[in-house]
């Protein structure tokens, strides 16, 4: 079992984002997705399972990608609900990824099934060591489920932690990629806890 030291060294969250709320999409430990397949007859289709790599508790979900393309034009990946989210709202979407095969790129597309996309949508470079990435945006419609795939045929890729933010208007829009925390930024961790608590001793009532 992982100790509090292992927490409070690995959990992050972006220095530069003043929270307004506690995660929306709240994933410590493995994320719950559904498989987004790949093509029909594929030798090596796509995907899930979970994996002891992981930067907070004790499973990542590992994503694997297919060989053929799906309908979409994508080699598949996951599917996962989002929660309620409000146009116009600025909002940052936060995961912890990692390769576990030569670096890629992932994609993840918000929407309702259809390729009906919101400002949410972004790629990333993924890489063979634990990175946070952080992607915020004042959102322009909401959308109640997000697909993500790689571009490259057999990527595997580690994700864990999957959070969305409503955050300050002063958050930088776009992109934002997070290594390990400076020791400083544990208060962060400290400050969300709290939040969380809080949140959920008053949900009690």
């Amino acid at each position: 079992m992982k100790t509090m030291f292992f927490l409070l060294l690995f959990y992050t969250v972006s220095a530069s984002a003043a929270f307004l709320s506690v995660d929306l999409i709240n994933d410590p430990d493995l994320p719950v997705a559904n498989l987004y397949s790949s093509g029909p007859g594929d030798p090596a289709p796509a995907n899930l399972s979970s994996s002891t790599d992981a930067i907070w508790g004790q499973y990542s979900l590992r994503v694997q990608g297919g060989t053929l393309a799906n309908g979409g034009g994508t080699l598949g990946g996951m599917v996962k609900s989002m929660p309620t989210l409000i146009a116009g709202k600025r909002y940052s979407f936060m995961y912890w990824a990692k390769a576990l095969t030569t670096p890629f790129s992932e994609y993840f597309s918000f929407q309702s099934g259809g390729g009906d996309t919101n400002n949410m949508c972004h790629g990333i470079p993924v890489i063979q060591e634990w990175r946070e990435y952080s992607y915020t945006v004042v959102l322009d419609v909401a959308k109640p489920v997000f697909y993500t795939w790689a571009n490259l045929p057999g990527a595997v890729l580690l994700i864990d932690n999957i959070r969305v933010y409503e955050v300050s208007n002063d958050t930088p829009l776009g992109l934002s990629v997070n290594t390990i925390p400076e020791p400083g930024t544990i208060v962060f961790f400290f400050m969300g806890f709290l939040a969380y608590i809080t949140f959920r001793l008053f949900a009690r009532q």
